[in-house]
């Protein structure tokens, strides 16, 4: 996993309230939504499928946890 992919998951797990990347992974694994986070850095945040991204204001594309940490 690249680094800027894990500042973008601590963002994540942090706008979430999670103590950390690795809570915040496994408490969505088996969800059926799971938080995602632009990946362009405006820091915009939504809850989408596992497999989920859909396209960012700013022009970046919001992308589930899971996806960006290569869970899925």
């Amino acid at each position: 996993m690249v680094a800027n992919s894990m500042s973008f998951l601590h963002e994540a797990a942090n706008e979430y309230g999670f103590e950390s990347v690795d809570e915040m992974l496994e408490a969505t694994i088996f969800d059926s939504v799971s938080p995602a986070i632009c990946t362009r850095g405006c820091g915009a945040t939504m809850d989408l499928e596992p497999d989920g991204y859909c396209q960012c204001e700013c022009g970046g594309t919001i992308k589930s946890v899971l996806l960006i940490a290569g869970v899925i």
